[in-house]
């Protein structure tokens, strides 16, 4: 079935938990179907815990939100030789031109991502973070790159949200 797995597994759970069946089985052979058994799990819970609360099979706690591939990629393969360990710096450091509040916002029906700086203001709006990034980075109004760096990945959480029609909150995860 060319369908999500995690639908069909929680649809699968939810027929299996009315026929009180008690051993479910899923593949993973392909790559559309990798983190089956994982999904089926949790949707297995998740009609346990209706069953037990005599409740439809919503609000108990559990995500099974996934997003998934039909197809993966290859992962590159590297050697050990000449590559360069990533690591986080200790020290954060005020950007002396302001800081930003990120958000999601609504303009006459129109869902944007927003970027509201400290101490000037003004409210940067936009569709995507890049417009957004161009706009900040056109104004001056960073001059640290840690910074730069920081409202990137920021902005690209509120695009992602945006586009998955999720809830943002800026340095929480979106997932």
């Amino acid at each position: 079935m060319d369908a999500d797995s995690v639908g069909i597994n929680a649809i699968l759970a939810g027929i299996a938990s009315e026929l009180n069946a008690d051993i479910l089985f899923t593949p993973e052979y392909s790559d559309k179907a990798f983190g089956s058994v994982r999904e089926l799990r949790i949707a297995s819970e998740i009609m346990m815990l209706a069953k037990a609360r005599k409740s439809v099979p919503k609000d108990v706690g559990f995500d099974l939100l996934m997003l998934k591939e039909k197809k993966r990629k290859p992962v590159v393969q590297l050697q050990d030789k000449e590559l360069i360990v990533a690591k986080e710096n200790a020290k954060w450091r005020l950007d002396p031109k302001g800081c930003f509040k990120i958000g999601i916002c609504e303009i006459e029906g129109d869902k944007m991502i927003y970027a509201e700086h400290s101490p000037t203001g003004k409210r940067i709006v936009g569709k995507s973070a890049k417009e957004i990034m161009d706009t900040i980075l056109r104004l001056g109004m960073v001059s640290l790159l840690e910074h730069v760096s920081y409202l990137s990945k920021e902005l690209t959480k509120a695009e992602l949200a945006l586009r998955l029609n999720r809830s943002y909150e800026q340095d929480e995860a979106l997932f």
